[in-house]
């Protein structure tokens, strides 16, 4: 599958050491991010931890009733969400690049992964197993709440401020993230190693997508609180804040197409190729990893759809082409 690759000059260890730490690739995606007007932050911290109870049956909340409206004091509503979160499930980690841009009518925060791999060698092939709808799931800050599932409510910090909510909301038919979605996907080498087979891997995958996923959580949280502790405004001014968890990986990326008459019953091999398209942008349906946990849906009464929207994120996978073609999309919506 990978004869379409243009063959690279003769490069030093060195750099080749440097292409396969990913160094060149994140500052790529910084310049793509710069150059097309995005605020771009290279290596952002988080701090993730699931919520074991939700914040607003803690009783240290302060209500205060002012002009017969009611408000909640951002300093004991964030020692809420702090006690309401594991102890014991704390962990640390960092996204490589948080890009933000105001577009139309929200603020957009795109949390990146950057995955380097020698495309020469290596290619990432997605499958539709269970998936029907090439449409992406977004999460967002808003007053306007038309979710799949309500992630987390916040109650009013102020006079004038209503209940703002985090959800799973679904995008549409929204261009920039018009892609086809895919819930199954494998690691290939693509090329024989000498003394050795084709090799297929799946965790490599699974694990770089939970990996931003937990990345998106920890920075959400982060803005959940930095947004009460503001008090004044929990949402931007411009209505809403949309967060997308992204990869952009150097290896070749395929959608296999294939009959499911075509895989034999004793073996489970397929016994006819498949078709192996090529693109630069594909919707991975990920499951997400245990940390991953908000107040709202400890809820027993989920529907099938709220629970698969919960237990599954979707993460936009890029190749460098794709991030560059993206951003040309987000900006269109600008005009």
């Amino acid at each position: 599958m990978n004869q379409d690759i243009m063959s690279e000059p003769s490069l030093s260890d060195k750099t080749n050491s440097l292409n396969q730490s990913g160094a060149f690739l994140q500052i790529h995606i910084l310049k793509q991010l710069t150059d097309h007007r995005w605020t771009a932050n290279p290596e952002y911290p988080v701090t993730v931890s699931p919520f074991i109870s939700e914040p607003k049956k803690q009783q240290i909340i302060d209500a205060r009733f002012r002009s017969g409206a009611t408000f909640v004091d951002p300093t004991t509503f964030v020692t809420a969400i702090q006690e309401s979160l594991s102890k014991s499930e704390v962990k640390e980690t960092s996204i490589d690049v948080v890009g933000f841009k105001t577009i139309g009518s929200g603020d957009f925060y795109l949390c990146i992964e950057a995955k380097k791999l020698n495309p020469q060698y290596i290619d990432w092939v997605f499958f539709k197993q269970e998936v029907k709808s090439d449409v992406m799931n977004l999460i967002l800050h808003t007053y306007d709440s038309k979710a799949i599932v309500q992630l987390f409510t916040t109650v009013p910090t102020n006079l004038f401020v209503a209940n703002t909510y985090y959800e799973i909301r679904n995008a549409d038919d929204w261009k920039p993230t018009k892609h086809e979605v895919t819930d199954f996907t494998v690691a290939l080498t693509n090329s024989k190693i000498s003394g050795e087979y084709f090799k297929s891997e799946k965790t490599i995958i699974d694990q770089a997508a939970r990996q931003i996923i937990e990345g998106t959580y920890g920075f959400i949280l982060d803005k959940i609180i930095e947004n009460i502790q503001k008090g004044e405004k929990v949402v931007s001014d411009n209505g809403n804040e949309i967060f997308i968890p992204i990869i952009v990986t150097n290896a070749n990326l395929y959608i296999c197409d294939f009959d499911q008459k075509d895989i034999d019953s004793i073996s489970g091999h397929i016994r006819k190729d498949p078709i192996f398209r090529k693109v630069d942008s594909v919707i991975y349906e990920c499951a997400t990893p245990k940390t991953v946990q908000f107040p709202n849906p400890l809820s027993s009464n989920l529907s099938l759809e709220q629970r698969k929207a919960l237990k599954k994120w979707h993460v936009l996978i890029l190749s460098p082409k794709g991030l560059d073609d993206f951003l040309k999309a987000m900006n269109a919506q600008n005009c």
